[in-house]
């Protein structure tokens, strides 16, 4: 058996640990053959959406960096151990582009397991994936919900998982996961509005995300209260070298709303490095959120919404709600009559933040259905999945490049399975 260390920790200082984890393995699984790749993830590039590693070169990211021996390592291993830095209540910005950048390994094709939808596998065998990360600094609600989003992670992954505990020995932790679908409170800000409305786009594909389309949809319902275009900022969060600045204004406005699609269900790396960079503030800031993906039913991101509340407690800020929405990849080839519905929810949502300060239970609800995918929807989907035409936009895509000859690639793998 084969394990591969992936030491993402920003200090490297972990020769105790690894010592220690070196041992359980050998003496609990046998372990033969133990590889070691110490990351400088300062170098590790960021997921920018482009799904190059789908629809152009089946299985191969766009970027080149570290992330090719990751690859290779984490593939032809039985057993992949990930040591990762925390920040801010949950795994950090470069920790969680590590992940983000592991979508190549897996299929943009959609299948259903146990009724809901998830990506095919590339590969027909995983392997056992660890975490081990310093929870010191995390709150016992924060340790849970992070466990529960890797549990979530793995699951997807198609295989196992666990949180490794190291104090004078090794614990080993099996993840799960729960679907986490109660909101948490939000608190509607009392005192008067200052600045503008900062609306983030936190979508790494930047200008050319369905994110900035969600954001000037609510900022056509914020101008219908009588906002006037200076009284409303989009930032585009992938312009990365504007991060300090932005966090260091935050305390000049009142509202600030945060729109991401969702990334190995949580935020994309580039906006946790962003909330990282964001001081203490107090409760006359407000955050709210919206998180968009391309899965039809919104409880795919029930993952990350418990934490975006417990970020705003860490920070001091109040919390305006996180509203959910599925079903929104390929939204841009959609005809324009069939989009009026979903737009003005969307502006729906804007004008009710103007008025409330919070994004409404009303709108939340609205925007989340379908919560989970329907009987009669499962059933149309399974013989979509087995007739083919369930893949149809993503076949589209790759026949565009010319590289559906190679949806089938497995770069990574050294011998046949």
């Amino acid at each position: 058996m084969k394990l591969s260390i992936i030491n993402a920790c920003s200090s490297k200082n972990q020769n105790k640990e690894i010592d220690k984890i070196r041992q359980f393995y050998k003496t609990k699984y046998s372990i033969e053959e133990i590889s070691i790749i110490n990351m400088d993830t300062s170098l590790l590039k960021d997921c920018i959406g482009c799904w190059d590693c789908w629809v152009k070169t089946p299985g191969v990211c766009i970027h080149k960096d570290i992330m090719k021996e990751i690859y290779s390592a984490f593939i032809n291993s039985d057993i992949a151990l990930f040591m990762l830095d925390t920040a801010c209540g949950f795994i950090s910005g470069s920790s969680k582009t590590l992940i983000d950048r592991l979508i190549a390994l897996y299929h943009p094709y959609i299948r259903l397991v146990k009724g809901e939808m998830t990506h095919f596998p590339r590969y027909k065998k995983y392997p056992k994936i660890s975490f081990f990360y310093d929870d010191r600094d995390l709150s016992n609600e924060e340790k849970e919900v992070l466990k529960n989003y890797l549990g979530r992670t793995i699951y997807q992954f198609s295989t196992t998982g666990y949180k490794l505990d190291i104090q004078e020995e090794v614990i080993e932790h099996e993840l799960s996961h729960n679907n986490l679908k109660e909101e948490s409170s939000k608190e509607s800000l009392k005192n008067d509005f200052k600045g503008k409305v900062i609306i983030y786009n936190g979508s790494p594909r930047g200008k050319n995300g369905n994110s900035l389309i969600i954001a000037n949809e609510i900022k056509k319902g914020m101008l219908k209260k009588g906002l006037s275009e200076n009284d409303i900022e989009i930032r585009n969060l992938y312009e990365t070298k504007n991060h300090e600045l932005w966090a260091n204004d935050i305390s000049n406005h009142s509202r600030h709303l945060f729109i991401f699609p969702l990334y190995v269900h949580a935020m994309p790396g580039i906006v946790m490095k962003f909330f990282e960079k964001i001081s203490n503030q107090n409760k006359t800031i407000s955050f709210s959120f919206l998180v968009q993906s391309g899965f039809m039913e919104s409880a795919h991101s029930h993952y990350i919404r418990p934490y975006l509340g417990l970020y705003c407690k860490r920070i001091g800020v109040s919390y305006g709600g996180t509203a959910i929405k599925g079903g929104m990849e390929g939204i841009k080839m959609r005809p324009e009559n069939s989009l009026k519905n979903l737009f003005s929810q969307f502006q729906n949502l804007g004008s009710s933040y103007i008025n409330e300060g919070v994004i409404s239970d009303e709108i939340i609800k609205s925007l989340a259905n379908p919560v989970d995918l329907s009987n009669v929807f499962k059933f149309i989907f399974s013989i979509g999945v087995f007739t083919g035409t369930a893949q149809f936009y993503w076949n589209m895509q790759l026949k565009k490049n010319g590289a559906f000859d190679k949806r089938w690639d497995r770069p990574y793998l050294y011998s046949k399975e």
